[in-house]
């Protein structure tokens, strides 16, 4: 849903970044979802590459935030640190999505990381994020006279090891598994499906304590 904020963002973010999102019909109400991809592991086994959200009362806007470079480069990047302002590595990370949204009347900042494997650089990757996002308050106050200071921030990690209830890691950020154990057909056939579906109402209102 396009308000201040939406048209705010869309002039600051490389169109490049913007990610779509749809909406339904839920008895007479009007709900959003929107699909992350994570492109490193769309041809990988056992992988979570694919997740759509399901059950924001609005979607701002939605970055994916990696894409481009910012502070972070890309592992396959031609940029050598020693070229950049920033050389300090725990600070040049980042998750995979930003996402501004509602939910139940909260307005929130996701802070999304899609992982399959290794998590021991997640704590870094979400406080490089928020740093982030503590900057793009600044523009916004800034150049727009605009605050989002009524924005809780969420940082999630979701992969396909975790445990399927969502959990607080070291007070740090919240994890949310989607691992799934396979049939024999499926094991046959390879007929595992890479996309996930997240109804996010239950996990959330956790989450905000409602």
């Amino acid at each position: 849903m396009m308000n201040k904020l939406s048209e705010t963002l869309t002039k600051i973010f490389n169109p490049e970044v913007i990610v779509d999102y749809t909406q339904f019909e839920e008895g007479n109400k009007i709900k959003y979802q929107i699909t992350l991809i994570e492109e490193d592991n769309l041809d990988k086994k056992n992988t979570l590459s694919k997740i759509t959200l399901i059950g924001f009362n609005e979607i701002f806007l939605a970055i994916k935030f990696d894409k481009l470079p910012f502070l972070h480069g890309r592992k396959d990047s031609i940029e050598k640190i020693e070229n950049s302002l920033l050389i300090a590595e725990n600070i040049r990370k980042s998750c995979d999505y930003i996402v501004w949204a509602e939910f139940e009347g909260q307005k929130i900042i996701l802070l999304i990381e899609l992982k399959s494997k290794n998590n021991d650089e997640v704590p870094d990757k979400f406080r490089s994020s928020k740093a982030f996002i503590a900057y793009i308050k600044s523009l916004l106050q800034e150049f727009y006279n605009f605050s989002i200071e009524n924005y809780e921030i969420i940082p999630l990690l979701l992969n396909v090891k975790a445990n399927k209830i969502i959990r607080k890691v070291d007070n740090s950020y919240f994890c949310k598994g989607f691992h799934e154990k396979k049939t024999e057909k499926q094991k046959v056939h390879n007929e595992i499906k890479t996309r996930k579906l997240y109804y996010i109402k239950h996990d959330f209102e956790k989450i905000l304590n409602k």
